[in-house]
């Protein structure tokens, strides 16, 4: 019996269920008294939780994992669901000198939702906020937004409440919760005319999640119709292998712009993009080859 946990899905939140991943602040009740009479506020910062679906060992592995669901399948949170991965605030008594003390503002980065079998995420309220750094400005803040790491997604600009197959990642959902970064494994396609800008990185690669390379050449298409701008602060391409497939399909006629201030490309590198790639770089561009 899975209840409402369908086979292929690796866990479901339901709609208006609230799931609180978020930092915290915890101070220290046994912190000093200051001369002024007043408990010194010392304790330290949590950071934003982490919401991953992988696979974790096969039934008799020694996790004890026996049950029908299977934790590598498709996350699905319902429309009306909440996530919430943001950093977290506070004020420490920190010393500014020999004698004194002062309240100085600290922050977390906020959490990573990391997704290895696909997900129905479009509908649901996911926030991944850095904490606020205490600058008055809570539109900005030092810390870093959340990072979302999906394997093969597809980027779209917004949601396509008709395809449920779990590929689909929406630019103006990335953004509007506050993710900085974006990790692709095994590469990405763009669908329509995609715009995504990112605080800190886009970064597509081979790599797995858990560390391992396999040798494999990282695919980059933009599907036909498709006119996408990809910007970020830095921006890389890496893969573990040395050659490009020759095998791979005709160039569709889709458009692919990427601009970042430092970018790199390792490795072999697929791109079906048709007739217009373009990388920009205001700061350096580096070209490595799999030795």
């Amino acid at each position: 019996f899975t209840g409402r946990v369908a086979l292929n899905e690796g866990l479901h939140f339901a709609s208006g269920s609230v799931t609180d991943l978020s930092g915290t602040v915890i101070y220290n009740p046994r912190a000093p008294m200051l001369a002024s009479g007043v408990q010194q506020r010392a304790g330290r910062l949590i950071g934003g939780g982490s919401i991953t679906t992988a696979r974790f060992g096969a039934a008799t592995a020694s996790t004890g994992y026996a049950g029908p669901i299977d934790p590598a399948g498709k996350l699905v949170a319902e429309t009306g669901a909440t996530i919430n991965l943001n950093g977290a605030s506070g004020v420490f008594d920190e010393r500014v000198s020999q004698r004194d003390l002062a309240a100085t503002p600290q922050w977390s980065d906020a959490g990573r939702l990391t997704i290895g079998g696909g997900a129905l995420i479009d509908g649901a309220t996911i926030t991944a906020f850095g904490g606020d750094d205490g600058d008055g400005d809570t539109t900005q803040t030092r810390a870093s937004g959340g990072v979302i790491d999906w394997v093969s997604p597809v980027i779209r600009q917004d949601r396509d409440p008709a395809d449920r197959s779990g590929s689909a990642l929406s630019a103006n959902q990335i953004m509007a919760s506050g993710f900085e970064t974006v990790i692709a494994r095994g590469g990405f396609t763009t669908q329509g005319d995609v715009s995504l800008e990112l605080g800190r990185a886009f970064i597509a690669t081979t790599t797995a999640s858990d560390g391992t390379r396999p040798a494999q050449d990282l695919l980059v298409t933009a599907a036909a119709g498709s006119s996408a701008r990809i910007v970020a602060p830095y921006i890389s391409l890496a893969s573990s292998s040395r050659r490009t497939n020759s095998q791979i399909a005709q160039a569709t006629p889709g458009h692919l712009t990427l601009s970042a201030q430092a970018m790199d490309i390792v490795g072999a590198v697929d791109f079906n993009v048709g007739n217009r790639f373009v990388t920009t770089a205001r700061g350096s561009v580096t070209l490595e080859s799999i030795g």
